[in-house]
C-alpha cells in the first residue's frame, strides 16, 4: 500500500472521529472511503481504528452504546450500513439487551419507516437472533405496547427479521408485504391490515392483485380451513369463485422465493408439496 492510500486512510479514521463529536449531519467527508478500499487497506483501516476509545467504551460494545443514545443515531447508522469496518454485531450489555433490541427501539421511536433496512444491514454483519430478542418482541405484545395499525406494521416488520434471520428473505418478505398480511389474514379468519369487512375482500383482492402467488394463497385458504367460511361469504355474488376460476385458465409463473419465505414465516405451509 502507498503513503497515499494510508494518508487517505488516516484523514478518514480522523473525520470519523469528528463526525462522532457531532454527527448531526446524515453526511462526512469522505465517508464512502471504505467501500472503496481492498482487503490489505480494509486491514489498516481497522487495525489504526479505534472506535472503543473513540467512543469511551469496550470495542464490543460500541454498537450497543451508540444506539442507545439518539443524538448518535447518524453515527450509529452509518457504523451499520458501513460493513467494511469491524463492529461486533452479536454482543450483549450489561443489561443483557442486543444490538437488534436496542436498534429496534430506534426503529419503533423513528418517524422514518425505512430505517427497518438496517436489519438487513445488522443480518449481513453477522447477526444471530438471540433469545432475548423474542422476548423483548412478546413483550411488546403482551404488555399492550403495540397501539395502533403503524405500531403493529412496525412490529410485524420486526418479526419478521427475527423469524428469517437473513437479509435477502427478509428483503422478499417486506417486497411482499401485502401478500403476506393476506396470509395472516387467512390464518387468522379475519382482516389484517386490510380494510375489508372480512376475509372475502382479502382473498379477492389477492387472487385478483398477487397473481404470481396464487397457488399459495389459495392451498394456505385450504391448510388454514377457511374454505367453508370464504364459499359462504361468496354465495350471493360468486365473485371469489369467478376470480379463481379466471386465474387458473391464465396462471403465471409462480414466485418461487416468494413461497420459501412463506413457509418459514407460516410453518403450516411446509404441508404443502
Amino acid at each position: 500500500m502507498d503513503l497515499w492510500r494510508k494518508e487517505q486512510i488516516n484523514n478518514f479514521i480522523i473525520e470519523l472521529s469528528k463526525y462522532y463529536q457531532d454527527c448531526t449531519s446524515t453526511y462526512f467527508e469522505n465517508q464512502n472511503l471504505p467501500t472503496k478500499l481492498n482487503k490489505e487497506e480494509v486491514k489498516y483501516l481497522n487495525e489504526n481504528l479505534n472506535l472503543g476509545e473513540i467512543i469511551g467504551v469496550e470495542k464490543r460494545l460500541v454498537l450497543n452504546t451508540i444506539l442507545k443514545n439518539k443524538s448518535k443515531n447518524n453515527f450509529a447508522f452509518y457504523l451499520l450500513r458501513t460493513k467494511e469496518i469491524d463492529c461486533d454485531a452479536n454482543s450483549f450489555d450489561q443489561n443483557k439487551s442486543t444490538v437488534f433490541i436496542e436498534l429496534a427501539h430506534r426503529y419503533l421511536e423513528a418517524e422514518n419507516f425505512l430505517l427497518i433496512d438496517l436489519f438487513k444491514d445488522l443480518f449481513k454483519r453477522g447477526y444471530k437472533v438471540k433469545k432475548e430478542d423474542d422476548k423483548f418482541l412478546e413483550d411488546l405484545y403482551i404488555n399492550k405496547k403495540i397501539k395502533n395499525s403503524s405500531d403493529f406494521d412496525r412490529w410485524i416488520n420486526l418479526r419478521f427479521a427475527v423469524k428469517l434471520q437473513n437479509a435477502q428473505m427478509f428483503e422478499v418478505a417486506l417486497f411482499n408485504k401485502r401478500e403476506f398480511y393476506t396470509l395472516l389474514s387467512i390464518s387468522k379468519g379475519k382482516p389484517y391490515y386490510f380494510n375489508y369487512p372480512n376475509l372475502l375482500g382479502v382473498v379477492i383482492n389477492a387472487i385478483q392483485n398477487y397473481r404470481e402467488n396464487g397457488d399459495l394463497i389459495l392451498k394456505a385458504i385450504e391448510v388454514y380451513k377457511q374454505t367453508a367460511k370464504i364459499q359462504q361469504l361468496d354465495l350471493k355474488n360468486g365473485t371469489f369463485r369467478r376470480k379463481v376460476i379466471e386465474y387458473m385458465q391464465n396462471k403465471p409463473m409462480q414466485n418461487e422465493k416468494f413461497s420459501e419465505v412463506a413457509k418459514i414465516l407460516f410453518p403450516e405451509l411446509e404441508k404443502i408439496v
